[in-house]
């Protein structure tokens, strides 16, 4: 069995927004709960960037408040700043031919370059854009190997994938192809 390492991780603020408060019947905002729960519990850091902490900041609950003083009390945090990657960027608006679609992937472009720079794991709750990057995944090798998960989505056991060091498994990834 591989190591488990710890691993930074690129969390959307969409992920802290459906958090919602400590207390909830509703299974989308225990998941996200158990899911942030999971990464400071098993030690992996959060990456943030001064646009994904000003969206966090924007949309965060009573827990996410709370959660990222945690966070930042353990020294779990990695504050980056991305350089833009004006050549994706251009290459995306090149290839995607749909505005309306290339607008929505530059939209959380910010994600994938956090990632490249980081440890290449994004958490989205964004289904939309993981399937508009994966499809252009192939053009990309920066988006290629960059895991996204979603921790609404129970068949993906992300505690398990967490708890084992969050590995870089093939399907997982936005360039997986099923056979």
């Amino acid at each position: 069995m591989p190591s488990k390492r710890s691993r930074r991780i690129v969390i959307d603020a969409d992920v802290a927004r459906a958090a919602g408060e400590m207390v909830s019947n509703d299974s989308r905002s225990n998941l996200c709960r158990e899911f942030l729960e999971t990464v400071r519990n098993v030690s992996h850091r959060i990456v943030l960037t001064s646009a994904l902490r000003f969206e966090w900041d924007k949309h965060a609950s009573r827990f996410t408040r709370l959660w990222i003083i945690k966070m930042a009390n353990l020294r779990k945090i990695d504050q980056i700043e991305i350089t833009e990657n004006n050549e994706m960027r251009a290459r995306i608006e090149e290839l995607v031919t749909d505005v309306r679609i290339s607008r929505i992937m530059l939209k959380d472009i910010h994600l994938i370059e956090a990632a490249v720079q980081t440890d290449r794991v994004v958490a989205s709750l964004d289904e939309i854009a993981r399937g508009h990057f994966a499809r252009v995944s192939a053009s990309f090798d920066e988006i290629d190997r960059i895991v996204w998960v979603n921790p609404t989505r129970e068949s993906e056991r992300l505690e398990s994938w967490l708890r084992r060091g969050a590995p870089e498994n093939r399907s997982r990834q936005l360039g997986y192809r099923r056979r």
